[in-house]
């Protein structure tokens, strides 16, 4: 499986070069899973430059997701291989010739293969030797680029590299003078970087100025394109040139030979991401040192995901000299960060998988007594909260909530603390079980447990929160107001982990805004509990931003009231065997839709019957290598799907689905008679439970005699099944309807209890 995301990443301060500043920086993130094993998968980072890689339009994530579709069987059939591959570049431009034009997207699936199957071993990816780097000093004014370059010197950098050419030359050149002045070239190796800025007849001329201060090299001095003018540069320059920029867009081999013999650069600049992956880079230095052409590896403004993989692959190669290599430092928010600087040189830090990817999450919950539920030691105005000198530590304020942050390794300070149903499945989730048990509703057949793989949760959370543009969700309240029996439950605790959400926890129970102050952002509820609230708590409802309604059909008279709202509610269509909700079908009048659109990487299909067809990796185990057929009548329609009614004959009330035949057996036993199980519509439960019991004393074929619903068969049916088992009504009747089969006539039964 192959998931797909993207990140905007924010600098500190602007980044400044010859073309202009970076302010923001979007990449995204291909994430290879094993289909065997979900909870082993490798990362790779697409990290394009708007204005200069060669690939980059507006439609790039269009591309990339084409990528994605295209690549995802031939990569899983990688994980069946009985001779595995080691050559992920071959594989991919095997598969997909033309990712040859894509650098950042050959790039993200190569480093992404390399580190899920076999990553680069050397010392440095073992955390025992660093790679030699030069300190880069960004473009900017004269005060601010001094003080940097200050600063790299104190930090014992013997490489320094300049960009040059957004400010005065004259300024320039003074800052430069005054390095020399304090360092020989022997202490200190100064490289520039233009980034094309000099004009072509000026450039001799400046680098003549420059090459007084025993520069190692400057890249690109003037703006690629221009051959004739860079070959004279190059021939006459007293400072060695290096390439960089007049790389791009160059990927064909025969290419590749054409602009080194002629041109011929002391040094090629290389970036895998812009210079045709690894696979691409790798023919440039084997080109280049065939022609005694001197190369580094440099970044480009990638986040830590693509500089890490860089860092290992970089050094594999053995380089001879210092790389442009950082640890992501310009960004606010950055991944999680392996590479660090220690005496101006980067070192990797080994990953320890010493903890499983479920376990990495934690739970923001804002903690009241409400949200104890029956688990608080102190019903008073008391209320737990974190201090902040230790994340271990509680102590107590009166008359307030706290919001606490609750994870793998401090979950057990808070037994006793928080609902008992949230603790136990928080103590579940946080195990070191790759799978979780939960209960099937019966929409496959009878109900049963199964299992699913954490990871799939996760991603199927993730998928959610991004479908609703709530994965960034710092700040923002979830409530959850189900019970955590059910899947539904489940996944909006994980909904608020991935999101960073904070949780607010009440009692299921048919008013669940009734004790709510709090704003609320994001919920998911069943329709008798969007019902009730319409009539009770209209406006706490109309005030959250985002509610999923599941569990059961929404009647077409909840619809009605709901399409008024001025908020986003959504019915879902999904099933514990699926994770949850595949789909989304908007209710209220922003979001409405008639149907039901897929969530992404869903697929969908109708067997002969017109039963609904789920295709997606993320399903449970039980099902991994199965077509998910439902017993639900479709119709597909471009981005989803129609549902027409059920195939079966499952009675879904209330959200708990029912097998008529678990209840018709005790009926049978009880009664000495045959009976039925079948449903009417009812606006609160979807479907109301009718027991048909058949008496030949009734006189009319057409009657429905109503009867008091017996005591003991009631006690009955809840001590064998459960109380949503109990039919609402019994009904005797002359003679129920059969098939010429002598099989109960159901679909005549229902038909003759809706009349």
């Amino acid at each position: 499986m192959i998931d797909l995301r993207h990140k905007i990443l924010e600098f500190k301060k602007p980044a400044k070069t010859s073309r202009g500043e970076y302010l923001y920086r979007k990449v995204w993130y291909i994430t290879i899973y094993n289909p065997l094993d979900f909870s082993c998968y490798g990362r790779g980072e697409a990290a394009p430059l708007y204005d200069l890689s060669a690939e980059y339009t507006d439609d790039y994530e269009d591309i990339l997701r084409d990528f994605c579709v295209k690549l995802e069987k031939p990569i899983n059939s990688l994980f069946f291989a009985k001779q595995k591959t080691k050559d992920f570049s071959a594989f991919l431009l095997k598969e997909s010739p033309e990712l040859i034009d894509y650098p950042s997207i050959l790039f993200a699936f190569e480093t992404a293969l390399y580190s899920c199957f076999v990553e680069w071993e050397s010392e440095f990816s073992k955390g025992e030797k660093a790679l030699d780097i030069n300190g880069l000093i960004w473009m900017s004014d004269y005060d601010t680029m001094f003080e940097s370059l200050r600063l790299k010197i104190n930090e014992g950098y013997k490489c320094i590299k300049l960009k040059i050419g957004a400010i005065d030359f004259e300024k320039e050149l003074d800052l430069i003078r005054y390095i020399r002045s304090k360092y020989s070239k022997e202490e200190l190796e100064i490289r520039l970087d233009a980034n094309g800025a000099f004009g072509k007849e000026e450039a001799l001329d400046k680098l003549k100025q420059l090459s007084v201060f025993d520069i190692h090299s400057i890249e690109q001095p003037i703006r690629q394109g221009q051959w004739n003018a860079l070959s004279e540069i190059i021939l006459k320059s007293p400072i060695d040139i290096a390439l960089d920029e007049e790389l791009i867009g160059c990927n064909k081999t025969k290419d590749k030979i054409k602009l080194l013999d002629s041109l011929m650069p002391s040094y090629i600049v290389l970036k895998p991401s812009l210079h045709g992956g690894l696979y691409g880079t790798k023919e440039w230095i084997g080109l280049a040192e065939q022609r005694n052409i001197r190369w580094w590896i440099t970044s480009a403004l990638e986040s830590n995901v693509g500089l890490t993989a860089l860092a290992k692959w970089t050094a594999s190669l053995n380089p001879k000299m210092p790389q442009g290599l950082g640890t992501g430092m310009l960004f606010k928010n950055n991944t999680e960060q392996y590479c660090y600087i220690k005496n101006a040189k980067l070192w990797y830090r080994p990953i320890i998988k010493d903890i499983y990817p479920w376990q990495k999450l934690s739970l923001n919950l804002r903690l009241d007594d409400i949200s104890r539920g029956d688990n608080a030691c102190d019903k008073s105005s008391q209320s737990t909260v974190v201090d902040k000198s230790s994340q271990n530590s509680i102590v107590n304020k009166s008359s307030q909530s706290a919001v606490v942050n609750i994870s793998y390794e401090n979950l057990s300070i808070y037994k006793g603390q928080i609902d008992s149903d949230l603790y136990q499945f928080l103590e579940q989730w946080w195990n070191d079980e790759a799978c979780i048990k939960v209960q099937t509703s019966g929409s496959t057949g009878r109900a049963k447990q199964i299992s699913i793989h954490k990871t799939k949760m996760i991603l199927s959370a993730e998928r959610t929160m991004s479908y609703l543009n709530c994965l960034d969700g710092q700040g923002k309240n979830v409530l959850l107001c189900m019970s955590l029996k059910y899947i539904g439950a489940k996944m909006m605790v994980i909904r608020s982990m991935v999101s960073n959400m904070r949780i607010i926890v009440r009692k299921a129970s048919s008013r669940p805004l009734q004790n709510v102050n709090e704003k609320i952002d994001f919920t998911a509820i069943v329709p008798l509990q969007l019902q009730e609230s319409l009539q009770s708590d209209r406006q706490k409802l109309e005030d959250i931003d985002c509610i999923l309604v599941g569990g059961a059909n929404v009647d077409s008279s909840i619809i009605k009231n709901v399409y008024k709202l001025k908020n986003r509610i959504f019915s879902t269509y999904g099933m514990t065997e699926t994770i949850s909700h595949i789909a989304l079908r908007g209710l209220s009048e922003s979001v409405y839709a008639d149907y039901y659109r897929c969530l992404n990487g869903v697929a969908i299909s109708q067997n002969d019957d017109k039963r609904l067809i789920i295709g997606t990796e993320l399903k449970a185990e039980d099902y991994r290598d199965e077509m998910l057929i439902t017993n639900d009548l479709c119709d597909i329609v471009e981005d989803g799907f129609l549902i027409k009614g059920r195939y079966d004959n499952v009675i879904n009330t209330g959200g708990v689905k029912i097998c008529p035949e678990e209840v018709e057996q005790i009926a049978n036993q009880y009664f000495k008679v045959d009976t039925i199980l079948t449903s009417c519509s009812d606006v609160s439960l979807g479907e109301k439970l009718i027991l048909l019991i058949e008496d030949s004393q009734v006189d009319d074929v057409q009657k429905m005699l109503e009867i008091d619903i017996p005591d003991d068969f009631k006690n009955l049916i809840i001590a064998k099944l459960s109380k949503y088992h109990v039919p609402k009504v019994i009904y005797r009747v002359k003679k129920i309807p059969r098939l010429d089969s002598s099989k109960l006539d159901r679909l005549a039964v229902h038909n003759f209890s809706a009349d």
